[in-house]
């Protein structure tokens, strides 16, 4: 029996498909580049859902304490590993066959570093617009320094707010 070469036909197209393949794995770029703009888009949604929440809060509790974060800086990151292998079953005399096979996998990380907001002034700021958003008038005894604050907030959105009081 005549023994077979071992890269000729078949095994030099699969060496070659082979040798395209492991190239083309290291294009995490495209990946990377969709995980950063769906991550982008999550500041506007942590921002609204802090937003309906504090609705909610202040619609149960017109006296509650408001709460917010600012999303601050955030990172991406993808890491790819990939594994492979063949295998080759020969006799002195004999090509007897090949065997292969590739492992991989992909993993995400998306972050984001939060600042609570703190600040006494802008947390009552908050509480007033709240509290004037759910129409928490009768309820809650305006003080001198929440008038201050519509005050404030009316300048800022030009408009009018102590009708709302």
């Amino acid at each position: 029996m005549i023994a077979t070469p071992l890269w000729g036909g078949k095994m030099l197209r699969f060496s070659l498909l082979l040798l395209v393949l492991t190239t083309l794995s290291g294009c995490l770029h495209v990946p990377l580049q969709k995980n950063f703009l769906d991550q982008s888009t999550t500041v506007s949604e942590i921002e609204h859902q802090q937003v309906i929440d504090n609705l909610a809060k202040f619609s149960v509790n017109p006296a509650a304490l408001p709460h917010f974060s600012i999303p601050d800086t955030g990172t991406t990151q993808m890491a790819a590993q990939a594994s492979g292998g063949m295998t080759f079953s020969y006799t002195r005399a004999l090509f007897n066959g090949w065997g292969f096979n590739l492992g991989g996998n992909t993993t995400e990380q998306e972050n984001w570093v939060i600042k609570p907001v703190n600040d006494p002034g802008r947390l009552q700021r908050m509480r007033c617009a709240y509290q004037l958003a759910v129409g928490a008038r009768g309820e809650v005894d305006y003080d001198s320094d929440c008038v201050a604050c519509i005050d404030q907030l009316a300048l800022r959105v030009s408009i009018n707010l102590r009708k709302l009081v």
